[in-house]
């Protein structure tokens, strides 16, 4: 097997407008596109049966994109995953200079840290810190050389 590229990270929303909001006008990603998601007569890929969903891209064109997926028949239920639990992942971003995102978002995710820096042996540094977005969904920013 061999995979021809990378399409998308998808994440379960309970307030698409608000998450939309953040990831657009906090974190900077474009509004990119939408689906009105039903199933097909002869499929139930989510195995969810009969389920219906809003499925909203945001990220950069081209390069990769967050699906924000809002369940409207069925509702979806409560149960997020600790940071530090199986199952628990994160969004990554690389970033220039992570001080300075940092203090752009500190009022906006909730950071675990202030950015941790440290020196590898080839004397290169790299930072990186994690935090939230509104619904408890793993961010992290890195800033490599």
């Amino acid at each position: 097997m061999k995979i021809k590229n990378w399409s998308h990270v998808g994440i379960v929303v309970e307030d698409l407008e608000m998450m939309t909001d953040f990831y657009v006008n906090t974190i900077g990603l474009d509004r990119l596109h939408e689906i009105d998601a039903r199933p097909q007569p002869d499929g139930d890929h989510t195995g969810v049966p009969n389920v219906h969903r809003t499925l909203r891209f945001v990220g950069i064109k081209g390069d990769h994109e967050i699906e924000l997926i809002y369940f409207i028949d069925p509702p979806a239920t409560d149960g997020h995953v600790g940071v530090h639990r199986f199952g628990s992942t994160h969004i990554c971003w690389d970033v220039e200079d992570l001080t300075s995102v940092y203090e752009e978002l500190k009022d906006k995710v909730r950071f675990v840290t202030e950015p941790k820096f440290r020196t590898r042996p080839d004397g290169s540094t790299v930072g990186l810190v994690y935090g939230q977005d509104p619904e408890g969904n793993w961010l992290e920013f890195t800033q490599r050389p």
